[in-house]
């Protein structure tokens, strides 16, 4: 890495030093606050942001309804490279990046800070540079008030370091680059991420379904979903497999009394492993008589009845695998197998039930709230081997599941890797410690 020649202390703890030939100046030299209303509706084009980006939102004005207008009336007007800044509820940590460029003209709600270049500053090296404070923390100790709120006022006396113009371009256009590259690499290995998870589901809807010997005779099923299964194997409504079956309770806060236990939540399922997380167990006070009838064992199946969203809806399945004295929540439902029925088994057919959308058959939404009617959803058939080879194919998916949830950790882990390096890319050229030009 080239480094400059001289340097000197910036007057900036989180910085330290700069080449000798930088100033160092309040961000007010460098910007102005943009403050224009969209009073008049001459832009319809809305923005947001997304990721450390802004973006537009999916409608336009003209598809508002005249309350909406009214609102987006107090919006701010934006133009390419105004920088915008999240000065909201700082003193929450969000992953959620805080800076971002603006790249077509449009409007935005006036809750961000918008600022705006004056002459001789590139704007794509102070995005640079004020993503570096985000990714520092910097700017969730500035902010004011209860909430922790960052204005302007605030933040135009920040010491900041000022390049010449020239240094300043090509440091832009140099992270422009690199970081391009960056995010190419991240890309491909969200890419393979997809990959393997796409691979790791029809691993499943194989074996489910067709079980471990290639060779078996086959016979149709008689549901489309499900397909051809091996001559051996039947096909069986899952309620027909289960002896037993109830919805989960909430009961009330813990006392620290004999009546607290552990309560499974949907937050706690953990769906790489189709188990139960032990991260922030939490506990209710339930009547005896009232968990005696409705207890969690070892070996259960808790299905996800309630909650759901676009992304995620509701109707995933995981396995019992502690062995806690417990209760499930009220939006989760308790099934247990009946003696000829493998739980892992059953959990990984209700996995592939999942995959296939068949849970989306059987959602009875009357809110925002998406319910599952479990009644019904237990009706479906599926393909059910002798118990022997249910036991076979459960420990065979255990251990290729696993594989594969590995091979994609190891992708998250080089992403976080990579966008670390980007940070510090980032960081090193906009302070100086490492010499573009």
């Amino acid at each position: 890495m080239k480094r400059y020649k001289e340097y000197k202390d910036s007057g900036i703890a989180w910085i330290g030093e700069i080449p000798k030939g930088w100033e160092v100046k309040p961000l007010s030299v460098c910007f102005t606050e943009n403050k224009q209303s969209n009073t008049d509706y001459s832009s319809d084009i809305a923005l947001q942001y997304k990721f450390g980006e802004i973006i537009r939102k999916p409608i336009t004005l003209s598809e508002r309804t005249p309350e909406e207008i009214d609102l987006l009336k107090k919006y701010t007007l934006v133009k390419p490279n105004d920088i915008m800044i999240n000065g909201l509820n700082l003193n929450y940590d969000f992953k959620t990046q805080r800076v971002a460029k603006v790249k077509e003209n449009g409007i935005i709600t006036s809750a961000y800070i918008s600022i705006r270049c004056r002459d001789n500053v590139s704007a794509t090296y102070y995005n640079y540079f004020l993503k570096s404070i985000d990714n520092q923390k910097i700017l969730n100790g500035m902010g004011v008030g209860i909430r922790l709120t960052l204005g302007f006022s605030e933040l135009k006396s920040m010491l900041t370091p000022i390049p010449p113009l020239l240094e300043q371009e090509a440091i832009a256009e140099y992270l422009d680059r690199k970081c391009g590259e960056v995010d190419e690499l991240v890309g491909l290995q969200e890419q393979m991420i997809a990959e393997l998870q796409a691979y790791k589901q029809s691993v499943i809807t194989e074996t489910v379904t067709r079980g471990l010997d290639p060779n078996a005779p086959l016979k149709e099923s008689g549901i489309e979903w499900i397909g051809q299964i091996p001559e051996h194997w039947e096909c069986k409504r899952i309620k027909y497999c289960i002896n037993n079956s109830f919805a989960g309770v909430w009961g009330e806060d813990a006392k620290g009394d004999d009546n607290d236990v552990r309560c499974y939540r949907v937050a706690d399922f953990d769906y790489n492993t189709l188990g139960i997380s032990n991260n922030n167990p939490t506990n209710r006070n339930i009547e005896k008589g009232v968990y005696i009838k409705r207890s969690v064992n070892y070996d259960d199946i808790l299905l996800e009845k309630s909650g759901g969203g676009e992304k995620t809806p509701v109707g995933r399945a995981v396995y019992v695998d502690i062995k806690d004295i417990a209760i499930c929540s009220n939006f989760v439902h308790c099934i247990k197998v009946n003696e000829n029925m493998n739980s892992k088994f059953l959990v990984y057919s209700f996995c592939n039930m999942y995959n296939r959308k068949v849970n989306v058959l059987f959602f009875n939404q009357t809110t925002g709230i998406q319910n599952l009617d479990v009644a019904e959803y237990l009706n479906n058939c599926i393909s059910v081997p002798p118990f022997a080879e249910q036991q076979q194919i459960a420990d065979h998916l255990d251990k290729k599941c696993v594989e594969i949830d590995e091979l994609i950790q190891i992708k998250r882990q080089k992403i976080e890797q990579l966008k670390e390096y980007k940070k510090s890319l980032i960081f090193e050229c906009v302070t100086g410690k490492r010499q573009i030009i």
